[in-house]
């Protein structure tokens, strides 16, 4: 008891298993304010606020994960969905480039544009991905 008549605070370290969660400090307004059932009742309930306090970082440390998993899915969606606005719209412009193709009458004009329009092709069946058009 003497002890304690001029204790002002008590201090506990919070460890699990794992290690130091933390430390709590009590402190009273005027020295003899700390009895020793002050320091039996933190010493009972220290174990499981160290486990609650220990499982809340887990919690947070889930959710951080969650958050990041979310915004990457959300990126793959975004990205998808530019690729295939971007592949519907050359799939439009396909169609036009055969007919031009087809519509080149002379030999020179046909020599010099065909390559580049079955390059255009060929790409753009690359990019389809499975697309069964072809020039």
């Amino acid at each position: 008891m003497g002890a304690f008549a001029k204790r002002r605070c008590c201090v506990h370290r919070w460890s699990t298993r794992d290690g130091l969660v933390g430390v709590l400090k009590i402190a009273a307004r005027h020295p003899g304010q700390l009895k020793p059932f002050d320091a039996e009742l933190v010493e009972h309930f220290r174990s499981q606020a160290a486990i609650a306090i220990q499982n809340l970082h887990r919690t947070e440390s889930l959710r951080a994960r969650v958050v990041t998993a979310e915004r990457k899915h959300a990126m793959a969606d975004l990205a998808r969905s530019v690729s295939h606005d971007l592949n519907n719209a050359l799939g439009a412009m396909l169609p036009l480039i055969q007919q031009m193709q087809a519509d080149v009458r002379d030999d020179r004009s046909r020599r010099r544009c065909s390559p580049r329009i079955s390059s255009t092709c060929r790409s753009r069946s690359r990019s389809a991905a499975g697309s069964s058009e072809a020039c």
